[in-house]
């Protein structure tokens, strides 16, 4: 997605039980800081529904104006128009995204071959028996000279986890 901060979620909840085609969540949107809709999708392959506060129609249509701005973007050879549910889908998948990469990253150790900047290959995971922590993994990773993405800071092994997973 197009990297932009006007458009935020806030108190998103993810239903991955109910996700079927789609992902299934809810959101609180926010324009410019504003609050000013209810974001939901059932999981169905569906549109993501989207219901306006009262009182924030003219924040509402700036923010759906400003979403159709966007570029359209292109992904596996289909082009998709930009738009305020675009946009807000897009927003939650990262969200979704980066909660799967802390929930990884607490039990085991994710690495790379090369560096953060130079990635070879794909990320590989290295599950740490029970009764063992987390950093012996980590030892064991770096001692054979290998890139710990817990290391990295959380944006970098994002980008990174986005990149290659």
């Amino acid at each position: 997605m197009t990297t932009q901060t006007r458009i935020t979620l806030k108190k998103v909840r993810i239903a991955k039980n109910q996700s079927e085609e789609t992902l299934a969540y809810t959101a609180d949107i926010y324009f410019d800081g504003e609050k000013v809709a209810y974001a939901r999708n059932d999981g169905c392959g569906g549109e993501t529904l989207i219901n306006p506060f009262q009182n924030t129609f003219a924040a509402m249509k700036r923010a759906d104006e400003f979403a159709c701005s966007l570029p359209a973007e292109t992904s596996h050879g289909i082009t998709i128009d930009s738009s305020l549910a675009w946009v807000v889908y897009s927003l939650a998948y990262d969200e979704e995204v980066a909660q799967q990469l802390k929930s990884r990253i607490k039990r085991g150790v994710m690495f790379i071959k090369g560096s953060a900047e130079n990635p070879q290959g794909p990320i590989y995971r290295l599950r740490v028996p029970r009764g063992r922590k987390v950093s012996e993994g980590l030892d064991v990773v770096r001692k054979l000279g290998y890139t710990p993405i817990n290391d990295l800071p959380f944006d970098v092994a994002l980008r990174l986890y986005k990149e290659l997973e």
